[in-house]
């Protein structure tokens, strides 16, 4: 009788079985079933084969200069605003000067700090509206108006503060603060450098820029290595660098379950799996290793050929790859993890029974146990 009982009692528990993860069918059928939690939340599976490894290769993410490609800073060009001060120097030669005092051909008027108006007053010229003009058109304006009362007057015209071209750099940068864009204009780059460097090495390092509300990512790396990327910036633009190397996750079938950094660029998902040491040959599904990851909509619309409607900032995917077949690994080197990715490998179903049967033994085993101390 009590080996009865505790073969019962197994029985109704095995869907209790230890396990590190789902089985290959377990998230199969949890997709499709759509009273699932799993559907619920609305994740999909994507086979990696040709036409899945082509529509990730040619995907580029969203960098700087697609996020930003509006307006642009025209070096050489840069525009007086509210809070710059401004000093005028006016050269008179000759007599009967104007301006400067006998025995000097020169005078200097101001500081002159521009208000909110974006106006300011000059003498023997009055009220001139400064805010836009470059140095340069404001020393043609000054020019005129005092060609009629001073001496052959020549204008120099020079910002000494610049409170209207600030920029903002900070986080991970050894010296943080508020610069002002030079005449020629501070590329990403630039702001970096003005900030004293970034404190990490360029392929941990994040740069997140925001303008206006909008905001945009990217490694620095990827700024150096692509010019297009070292975007001008814009005053009042707000760099900050962080220290966050990428990483993926790998758990399940695998020897060694943990978080890895890629430590380069790019790590393919068969170098990911060889860093934690491949599929375990005693419980891995080699028909079933994923990587679960939120995607891109526009990939993911490309990818599911369903014609659904993904209007979501980040689409759940999982990417499913059949190591079974030779052609997997040649997509395994094509396929490359993201930062955030995690590398799934099921358990083998023969697995899961393994462990069935060893529970079923350990039950017998306490069965008779008990008959024994019942006899």
């Amino acid at each position: 009788m009590a080996l009865v009982v505790a073969c019962s009692a197994v029985v109704s528990g095995c869907s209790f079985l230890p396990s590190s993860g789902p089985i290959t069918s377990e998230i199969e059928q949890q997709e499709k079933d759509p009273a699932s939690e799993a559907a619920a939340f609305g994740y999909r599976i994507v086979d990696v084969d040709d036409r899945a490894i082509s529509i990730l290769s040619s995907f580029q993410p969203a960098g700087l200069r697609r996020q930003f490609s509006g307006r642009v800073w025209q070096p050489g060009r840069a525009q007086i605003g509210t809070g710059d001060v401004l000093s005028i120097v006016v050269w008179e030669p000759g007599q009967n000067k104007l301006f400067s005092v006998p025995g000097q051909s020169r005078a200097e008027l101001g500081p002159f700090a521009v208000g909110q108006s974006g106006a300011i007053n000059i003498p023997y010229v009055g009220s001139v509206q400064v805010r836009g003009l470059s140095p340069e058109a404001l020393q043609a304006t000054l020019t005129r108006a005092l060609k009629d009362k001073a001496v052959d007057p020549q204008v120099i015209v020079t910002v000494q503060e610049s409170q209207s071209t600030l920029i903002t750099v900070s986080g991970d940068v050894r010296s943080p603060g508020r610069f002002p864009i030079p005449a020629l204009g501070s590329k990403v780059t630039d702001a970096i450098a003005l900030a004293g460097g970034n404190a990490h090495i360029a392929s941990e390092t994040t740069v997140t820029l925001v303008r206006e509300g909008r905001k945009a990512t990217m490694l620095l790396k990827g700024i150096i290595e692509s010019p297009g990327e070292n975007i001008y910036l814009q005053p009042e633009d707000q760099l900050f660098i962080s220290h966050e190397p990428p990483t993926f996750t790998a758990f399940g079938a695998v020897p060694k379950v943990g978080e890895y950094p890629f430590g380069k660029d790019r790590v393919s998902l068969i170098e990911g799996l060889g860093r934690v040491g491949g599929l375990d040959d005693n419980r891995a599904d080699s028909m079933g290793v994923f990587i679960f990851r939120f995607e891109n909509p526009n990939v993911a619309a490309a990818l599911l050929e369903d014609g659904a409607q993904l209007d979501h900032e980040r689409v759940p995917l999982i990417y499913r790859i059949t190591m079974r077949d030779p052609k997997a690994y040649f997509y395994a080197q094509s396929l490359f993890l993201r930062d955030k990715d995690v590398v799934y490998v099921a358990n083998s179903v023969g697995r899961e029974l393994s462990k069935f049967i060893a529970i079923i033994n350990s039950g017998l085993s306490t069965a008779r146990t008990f008959d024994g101390i019942g006899n």
